[in-house]
């Protein structure tokens, strides 16, 4: 069994003039589609590329991206997606990790990239120009022994960006069971502006391919007026988005005033997704399942809500995938009962190879547990309901200690974000002394909201036990700051509620 680049051989064989890409600048048939992939392959077979040499793109969504990430796979090298909005040194630190053979770039990755690596290949004229750019090849190590579909950088608990490889059967399974569960078929339009150096963007391409579907890629999601006009003009039906993409447009009210097409899907993940978006949502897009998910790089996807499940469990992150195992484990390292939180550990064929070049992290996250299992220690904390739904409620390293008690972000952060008004919302502790800690909760109103400070909290007093309750609020009247993947930046939010308070 191959990886994903066996889904696009299948895709052109069968149905080589349906849509495969399309972007601002052009589309590409599935046919067109292997044929530009494999002459890539060639290219950079020709230029000198070897088995297992790492491949940085550095670059905006776009056509020339996915045929780029294709052809890398087709010649046997591992693709590296990494984002021209990430700081220098981050940068930088990647660079030296994963040991890249060649860097690609487009003019944005160009730019961010200046300082950390030389030369530079321009992405969109290797791939759609007469001629290959020649390159000059840096040759490093081998590290992985099993094939590899890419390798995504992520920050580990050590805080320092590490590349999680991403094995290719553990790849191919999970965009299996995806697809079955979200019920994709080549009848499918989905739109992708969010970055590929995101593994939810990226595997939008694999459901793409595996499912015969069109992908619309958008260079990305900085112009929120443009999104209905996509939806309604290629006729869209799965959507994928964050929570904090989905506040914007509950806020500006861009959808209700928009002709849409018929949505089948609006799929969520990255960090928690309120239940009162989850229903604004359902009201705003008639007919469309509103379905929030769970995972993580490190096994992809953990939990999906099914198409079907009856209203109640918005805040639900949905069922465990079919073939995944998990265990809560609550703090007496026993089996946490319904209702109670645990941390999650997860088991399945989805699980990936580990980090690259980083063996004491990867021991640390992966394990064998008894029968010689391979088990996931993925440092979230969830719970789960009578009938198996589970429960984001924060994670096991971000936990807040005040007044004795250890405190849930994610779980103070959704009752802040169930309030009228309230467009978004973060918990802030400050004074990390536990003597002198001040619990803030940080909120951005929704446009036109008079929301006031007494009733804030008299609601978080209803709602929340007295020591999880914020001692005060901060309003922003900006939207809270995110990180390139669209989740909250807790030291960037943190920053902005010392400043405004």
């Amino acid at each position: 069994m191959g990886g994903i680049e066996e889904f696009l051989l299948e895709g052109a064989a069968n149905r080589p003039e349906a849509i495969a890409l399309i972007d601002p600048c052009g589309k590409l048939r599935y046919g067109e589609l292997e044929k530009l992939s494999r002459r890539v392959a060639g290219r950079l077979k020709v230029s000198g590329a070897s088995e297992g040499d790492r491949i940085l793109i550095a670059a905006k969504n776009s056509v020339g991206y996915c045929v780029l990430f294709l052809g890398t796979l087709l010649a046997g090298c591992i693709p590296c997606p990494v984002h021209p909005g990430w700081p220098g040194e981050r940068f930088r630190r990647i660079v030296d990790s994963s040991g890249p053979s060649a860097v690609f770039a487009d003019e944005a990755g160009r730019e961010a990239l200046q300082n950390s690596f030389h030369p530079l290949i321009p992405l969109h004229e290797f791939v759609f120009g007469k001629s290959a750019s020649k390159i000059q090849w840096r040759r490093g190590e081998i590290g992985s022994d099993s094939p590899l579909t890419a390798i995504m950088h992520t920050s580990a608990s050590s805080g320092e960006p590490k590349g999680v490889m991403l094995g290719e059967s553990a790849v191919r399974w999970v965009t299996e069971a995806i697809a079955g569960v979200l019920k994709y078929d080549n009848k499918d339009v989905i739109l992708c502006g969010l970055p590929f150096a995101f593994d939810y963007a990226l595997y939008q391409l694999f459901l793409a391919l595996k499912s015969g579907a069109a992908m619309i890629i958008n260079p990305d999601f900085g112009s929120p007026p443009e999104i209905p006009g996509l939806l309604g003009r290629h006729g869209v039906t799965v959507f994928p988005l964050v929570p904090s993409l989905a506040s914007l447009l509950l806020r500006s009210r861009l959808l209700e005033r928009a002709d849409l097409p018929p949505l089948r899907l609006v799929t969520s993940t990255g960090e928690v997704f309120p239940a009162a978006h989850v229903l604004r949502l359902r009201e705003t897009l008639k007919g469309a399942e509103i379905l929030p998910m769970y995972g993580l790089t490190e096994c992809k996807r953990v939990s999906i809500t099914p198409p079907g499940t009856p209203a109640g469990r918005e805040r639900s992150v949905g069922l465990p995938l079919p073939g995944t195992e998990i265990r809560l484990v609550n703090e007496r390292g026993m089996e946490a009962g319904c209702g109670e939180t645990g941390a999650l550990h997860v088991a399945g064929p989805h699980l990936m190879d580990g980090y690259w070049r980083d063996r004491e992290e990867t021991q640390e996250k992966w394990y064998t547990g008894v029968g010689g299992k391979r088990w996931l220690d993925t440092g979230d904390l969830l719970s789960r309901d009578e009938e198996g739904f589970l429960y984001f409620e924060g994670r096991r390293d971000g936990l807040l200690k005040i007044r004795g008690e250890r405190i849930h972000p994610a779980e103070v952060e959704v009752v802040l974000a169930g309030i009228p008004g309230v467009a978004e919302a973060a918990v802030i502790l400050t004074n990390q002394k536990e003597t002198r800690a001040k619990l803030f909760a940080l909120i951005h109103p929704e446009a036109g909201a008079q929301l006031d400070e007494t009733a804030i909290l008299r609601e978080c007093q209803k709602r929340l036990p007295p020591a999880w309750r914020p001692d005060g609020v901060v309003l922003s009247f900006a939207p809270l700051p995110r990180n390139s993947s669209g989740k909250l930046d807790r030291n960037s939010a943190g920053a902005l509620a010392l400043a405004l308070s």
